[in-house]
């Protein structure tokens, strides 16, 4: 083997150290400031990234706050519109309530005048049913009328102060 061969070692440590060096030189010079680049330039771009990461949080959490005071204040107003329609179906109910009351309350009146009306006519009805009754009533009994003056005053007399 020619590596092995010693006498040719020095001229292989000549080679090797120019080959290194011009391999050196070449990566120094070249290669690793293009590697430097690329990482400084990916570095930068996922800096960039990160920045616009948090402007774009920053913007969505005030848009969200935006939209928290903005729902907050459209909570606040339908309250309001549901409390104001609220107090106008009370205060609505309430003036039906008080005018159905009046109604029912004239029809009320109304029904007791007519019944206080079907009673004293009844009432009246009834001296003259019961002097007609008494009067067919002793004919059959006794076979013989009484006068209606009599009877009348029997009747008023049983009655009495009940009309």
């Amino acid at each position: 083997m020619p590596q092995l061969d010693f006498t040719v070692f020095p001229m292989q440590l000549f080679w090797l150290v120019v080959t290194f060096a011009v391999f050196y030189v070449l990566m120094a010079k070249i290669g690793l400031p293009r590697v430097g680049a690329a990482l400084d330039a990916r570095a930068a771009k996922i800096d960039g990234d990160l920045a616009a990461a948090t402007a774009a949080r920053d913007q969505i959490a005030a848009l969200a706050e935006a939209h928290e005071k903005r729902m907050a204040e459209a909570r606040e107003q339908s309250r309001v519109i549901l409390k104001a329609a609220f107090d106008e179906m009370q205060a609505e109910a309430s003036k039906r309530e008080a005018e159905i009351s009046a109604q029912l309350g004239a029809e009320a009146k109304a029904a007791d005048l007519r019944i206080a009306e079907a009673k004293h006519q009844a009432l009246g009805q009834l001296r003259d049913v019961a002097a007609s009754a008494v009067a067919l009533a002793t004919t059959r009994l006794i076979g013989d009328e009484i006068p209606e003056a009599e009877i009348n005053a029997a009747v008023d007399r049983v009655i009495g102060g009940r009309r």
